[in-house]
């Protein structure tokens, strides 16, 4: 995961809300990825959401300012990026899809 968030862009934040356990966040931020040596991250307490809906568990990852070659790949005149993507997350997680993981892609 961390080398795709690297390849992809140069801010990220992932929060994560296990099943029955405090949530968290941590942000990769540019200044971070630009410091040699430092691989701390600070890991920082959110507050829980509600848990009377299990879609509230799970981990969130939101990279922002993309490189310019991603960038590219998502604009609507190459061929439809998000279709595509959705057919290759449905095909490589059917398994675990069945069994109930979700997958979000634009919030759906």
């Amino acid at each position: 995961m961390k080398r795709a968030i690297f390849k992809m862009g140069e801010n990220c934040v992932v929060t994560s809300q296990p099943s029955g356990e405090d949530a968290f966040k941590v942000s990769i931020t540019k200044k971070w990825m630009d410091t040699d040596g430092d691989w701390n991250l600070p890991i920082e307490s959110v507050r829980k959401k509600s848990t009377r809906k299990k879609a509230t568990d799970g981990t969130k990852i939101h990279i922002t300012q993309l490189r310019t070659e991603i960038r590219k790949q998502f604009k609507p005149t190459k061929s439809n990026f998000e279709e595509e993507l959705k057919k290759e997350v449905s095909h490589l997680f059917a398994i675990i899809i069945e069994k109930g993981f979700t997958v979000k892609i634009n919030s759906k």
